[in-house]
């Protein structure tokens, strides 16, 4: 580390660094480190050779011995480190700053989705001992969602999130009185603007919830399936919602989509369990959902058997489910 750091190539660009960077310098540094345990450095290793450093938290950032630049391994390591980081629901935006000459950062942090966040700011270089501009970045989790989405893939099917570009085959789901009947907010008649809406309001960003298009292997959609969670709640629980669209059903392809989404959604989140609940007249979801390993509530612990549903007159009754997490 100090021979790398003492090099004026590295230190040149990164105002913080002095030069010549010695072991005295190495040692406040991880000093510093023990003494901040929320601070995420990792070291970049190739064949088990160090070779240099990336900074996670609070401040992502990033120097690489110079005789590997230009093989795409800080690309590579950021890429790592960013899918570790926004896989957490809750994370904040992550924050960085680049020299404004330093056009090799730079575009390390633009292909990860950095963007400028404000005009350009004054720092000290301690290595040139003078002011120089720096040009500050940000990422945040919706757009390091949108960048990297997520994909599922079944047998038969191709779960992704839905966009706006979808709004055409969601409506033409959605319009049916037999789907709308059987979800909470969608009316019938379906207003051609209420897909749009809809799609924004639970656009996927990463948090506790999305919907996600459900396709075939084309990327036809045929269909949606979703979820929201109460990450305060105790315990744990998501909510989930799916319709297909009445030319697909009879074929297990709900029963394939829920089997993977619930798959992915206890992969992702600290769920202790998936909720879900169907009007007791769409007795194809009820199947659905038991063949999912999901399991009724007893009446007890939820008095509540009445639901509500845009396209319907008046309440009517439903059972709920609910599906644990798997040992």
């Amino acid at each position: 580390m100090v021979r790398n750091l003492a090099d004026p190539a590295i230190s040149y660009w990164v105002p913080i660094l002095p030069f010549s960077y010695t072991a005295s310098d190495a040692k406040g540094f991880f000093n510093l480190l023990q003494d901040n345990p929320h601070r995420q450095v990792w070291a970049i290793t190739l064949k088990e050779e160090f070779i240099g450093l990336i900074e996670e938290y609070p401040n992502f950032g990033f120097w690489l011995d110079p005789a590997f630049w230009g093989q795409g391994l800080i690309s590579e390591a950021a890429d790592l480190v960013l899918k570790k980081y926004f896989s957490d629901p809750q994370a904040s935006p992550l924050l960085a700053s680049v020299r404004l000459q330093n056009q090799r950062s730079m575009r390390v942090l633009a292909k990860n989705g950095f963007a400028p966040n404000g005009p350009p700011v004054a720092s000290y270089s301690k290595a040139l001992r003078q002011s120089v501009p720096l040009q500050p970045m940000a990422l945040t989790p919706d757009q390091w969602h949108f960048l990297n989405p997520v994909f599922i893939e079944t047998q038969r099917l191709q779960i992704f999130p839905l966009a706006q570009v979808h709004q055409d085959a969601l409506f033409d789901c959605l319009a049916q009185k037999q789907v709308a009947r059987n979800l909470a907010i969608v009316p019938h008649p379906l207003p051609r603007g209420f897909v749009g809406r809809f799609i924004e309001a639970a656009r996927w960003k990463g948090v506790w919830n999305g919907l996600f298009a459900l396709a075939d292997k084309t990327q036809n959609v045929i269909g949606m399936i979703g979820f929201r969670a109460a990450p305060l709640s105790a315990p744990v629980a998501a909510d989930l919602v799916y319709a297909i669209h009445p030319k697909q059903w009879g074929q297990g392809l709900m029963s394939e989509a829920v089997n993977a989404f619930c798959a992915f959604l206890f992969r992702r989140y600290p769920l202790e369990a998936i909720t879900a609940e169907h009007f007791k007249d769409n007795s194809g979801s009820g199947r659905v959902l038991q063949k999912a390993g999901f399991m009724p509530i007893p009446v007890q612990l939820h008095p509540s058997e009445m639901g509500k549903s845009a396209a319907r007159l008046e309440p009517a009754p439903i059972t709920r489910y609910r599906l644990m997490r798997p040992a």
